[in-house]
């Protein structure tokens, strides 16, 4: 997933400096990582993801019951079911 990078990228003067290199080495690139995990970066997201999956679903549900909307409604379930 890009968004956790991103959100460290900006927050994070030491994640900013590995991954602005053109190579960054392996271990550079687990202690980033490392430092995004830590960063509750990952459960900020998991409640926007939550958040805008509340708000998708309220919208299909005033729409007209069907088989489509149906679809919808299991797919936003899809997205925010899976792994990160």
């Amino acid at each position: 997933p890009s968004l956790p990078i991103v959100l460290a990228v900006e927050r994070d003067p030491e994640v900013r400096r590995v991954f602005e290199q053109r190579e960054p080495s392996e271990p550079e690139i687990a202690g980033a990582l490392l430092r995004i995990r830590r960063s509750g970066i990952p459960a900020e997201i998991r409640a926007m993801a939550l958040e805008h999956a509340r708000l998708a679903r309220a919208a299909l549900l005033r729409l007209v019951d069907s088989e489509y909307r149906g679809h919808l409604l299991a797919m936003i379930d899809q997205l925010v079911e899976r792994p990160a």
